[in-house]
């Protein structure tokens, strides 16, 4: 019981982190360029927002609190409720595989499965029941679903597969997944950095040197075979070799938690901490070219959809992000 509970404080670590509450909200900051902006979705949709995917080209999905699920229409503003596993859990991840199949993860560790676009769900947890699930991740080009696990195990499973199969074990945390092909899987890991997984051999490595801060939050792969890291207490981390080694990708990040890094189709880093969105150029100077800055909205999680538009969700709804 005790370790459990003691991974429930990591999770929470890890979905709230330390809250940044220094002055009024400022939500446009100006800088070289211009102005980064938040706009609501839809003003009448405050609901508390843990995680974000694209189900369509104009659906987004949203996880929510209380176990709840929002499919919101990013033409009309309209969205719909959902309760995949009953009201319970904040839904901390969400996967589309395409426009009819989604899969979710909760603070509770269930996974979620839906084949029809989310109206019907049914628990896809398996033979995971009692163990704590921290990551789940969809890799496209195998079109396998991978979770990370509180005790380092990595588990995977497809759609034909009747449950989730052990593919390695890392011996610490497993925070999070990326992947440039199907060959190769990254996880980033609480405590020791980020490991590199052979998807042929199942076999880990650890590829930190440089990595100065091992508690690694997300993972991002970027292009140019750039590798981003988000770690808790010491901003971003980013490797231009695929892991090889690593440098502090910006001086500019204040904060002790990253709730969320991505890039864009020209590789500017998006990265968000609770209580700011930074802007950062993918150029030699790698200087800060906009930042939201708000302490009444605090950011749970971020995501990059289609033509580039940025979305952030927050304990105020899901806001877009405008660059003027």
């Amino acid at each position: 019981m005790i370790k459990r509970i003691c991974w429930i404080l990591l999770l929470s670590i890890m979905l709230f982190g330390c809250r940044e509450l220094e002055s009024d909200a400022l939500i446009n900051s100006t800088d070289q360029i211009g102005i980064l902006e938040l706009k609501s979705i839809n003003n009448r949709f405050h609901h508390q927002i843990f995680s974000i995917a694209q189900l369509t080209p104009t659906v987004l999905l949203a996880g929510g609190d209380t176990g709840r699920m929002f499919k919101i229409s990013t033409s009309t503003e309209n969205f719909e409720s959902y309760s995949p596993l009953g009201e319970a859990g904040n839904i901390i991840a969400l996967q589309a595989a395409d426009s009819l199949k989604i899969v979710l993860l909760n603070s509770n560790s269930e996974i979620g499965l839906s084949t029809d676009g989310g109206f019907n769900w049914q628990n896809w947890t398996g033979n995971l029941d009692s163990i704590i699930i921290l990551a789940l991740y969809h890799q496209t080009s195998t079109k396998y679903f991978y979770i990370g696990t509180s005790n380092g195990l990595i588990y995977r499973r497809s759609f034909a597969d009747t449950c989730w199969n052990q593919i390695t074990n890392l011996y610490r945390p497993v925070t999070s997944f990326t992947s440039f092909d199907s060959m190769t899987l990254y996880a980033g890991t609480w405590s020791s950095g980020v490991f590199k997984i052979n998807l042929q051999t199942y076999l880990g490595e650890r590829i930190s040197s440089g990595l100065l801060n091992p508690y690694i939050q997300s993972l991002h792969a970027g292009m140019n075979n750039k590798l981003f890291a988000g770690s808790y207490g010491g901003g971003v981390f980013c490797s231009s070799n695929m892991g090889i080694s690593w440098y502090n990708y910006s001086k500019v990040f204040d904060t002790c938690n990253i709730t969320g890094i991505n890039t864009t189709s020209n590789n500017d880093l998006i990265a968000s901490t609770t209580s700011k969105l930074y802007f950062i150029k993918n150029n030699s100077t790698m200087a800060s070219v906009g930042i939201v800055d708000s302490t009444n909205i605090l950011i749970n999680a971020l995501f990059i959809g289609n033509n580039d538009l940025i979305y952030v969700g927050t304990n105020e709804g899901i806001f877009h992000v405008i660059q003027r």
